[in-house]
């Protein structure tokens, strides 16, 4: 599992993907929230990647703290969880 190897606490969807869908020149907006401590560092490189291969779709990464201070508060209400995890349990969730 993904999260579970990057050590990501949440990772949620945001943007225009969920809001009116895909087209084939746009990106894949993820929010990610790490383990307090785990931090990937360059390999935040290869999470983006990574997720990119396996969703098949160019992935735009984000961290809280990469979020531009005129939207990022809009962004934390609207984002959509899609993996939680708490210690080692992990929940995934479905995408309306």
């Amino acid at each position: 599992m993904i999260c579970q190897k990057y050590f990501i606490r949440q990772l949620s969807f945001f943007g225009s993907t969920i809001h009116w869908g895909s087209s084939s020149d746009s990106d894949l907006d993820i929010l990610v929230e790490f383990l307090r401590g785990r931090t990937p560092g360059f390999a935040y490189v290869t999470l983006q990647l990574e997720l990119s291969d396996l969703l098949q779709w160019r992935v735009d990464l984000h961290t809280p703290g990469s979020l531009s201070r005129y939207f990022g508060n809009s962004v934390l209400r609207e984002a959509q969880i899609v993996c939680a995890q708490r210690g080692a349990e992990v929940s995934w969730s479905q995408l309306r």
